[in-house]
C-alpha cells in the first residue's frame, strides 16, 4: 500500500473515530441523565429531554403512519390538551397504555414533519414530538451499535498508521 493510500486510511479512520466517539459520548451523557426510573408525568406538563412515563395518554390510532422505519401517530392527554406526535422505532401497532420515552425540545410545524419524516397530520398548529429514543432501553442499544462503529473506525485508523509506517520503512 502506498503513502497516499495509507494517508487516506489514517484520515478516514480519524474522522470516523472522532465522529463515532462524539456520538457515543452524547448517547452516554443522555443515558447517565436518564436516572433509575422514569418520571411519571401528565403529557401537558411533561418537561423536555427527560425519561418519562406518560400514563394519561390516549392515542389516535386513525392517524398511525409508518415512515422511514418508524411508526408515527398523534396522541393527547385524556384530560385534554394539545395533541403531540408519538414516534416509535419499527412498525409498531397503535395501542393504549403508558408510553415511555421523552419529548424532544421545542415544537415543530406539520410541514417540517412532512418534509423531515414523510408524515402528515391534519389540523393546525405546531406539535411536540414524543420519542422512545430517550428511554434507557433504546439508548443502550444505540450505544452498543455506536461503539461497534467506533471500533471499526479505530481499526481503520490503526491499519492506516501501520501501512504508513511500512511505506516509510520500505523507502529507506
Amino acid at each position: 500500500m502506498g503513502k497516499l493510500a495509507s494517508t487516506l486510511l489514517v484520515a478516514a479512520g480519524a474522522i470516523w473515530t472522532l465522529g463515532m466517539g462524539w456520538l457515543a459520548a452524547n448517547i452516554g451523557v443522555a443515558l447517565s441523565r436518564a436516572g433509575d426510573a422514569p418520571l411519571v408525568a401528565k403529557a401537558a406538563e411533561a418537561p423536555a429531554e427527560r425519561w418519562l412515563r406518560l400514563e394519561d395518554v390516549e392515542p389516535r390510532c386513525d392517524t398511525r403512519t409508518v415512515s422511514k422505519s418508524y411508526t408515527f401517530f398523534l396522541a393527547a392527554s385524556k384530560s385534554g390538551g394539545a395533541p403531540f406526535v408519538v414516534q416509535l422505532a419499527g412498525d409498531v401497532p397503535c395501542a393504549a397504555g403508558p408510553l415511555e420515552g421523552g419529548f424532544i425540545p421545542g415544537t415543530y410545524t406539520r410541514d417540517f414533519l412532512r418534509k423531515r419524516f414523510g408524515v402528515s397530520f391534519a389540523g393546525e398548529g405546531e406539535l411536540r414530538i414524543f420519542t422512545e429514543a430517550m428511554s434507557p432501553r433504546y439508548l443502550k442499544s444505540s450505544l452498543t451499535r455506536t461503539l461497534a462503529f467506533l471500533a471499526i473506525g479505530f481499526l481503520v485508523f490503526v491499519l492506516g498508521l501501520r501501512a504508513m509506517k511500512r511505506a516509510r520503512a520500505a523507502r529507506r
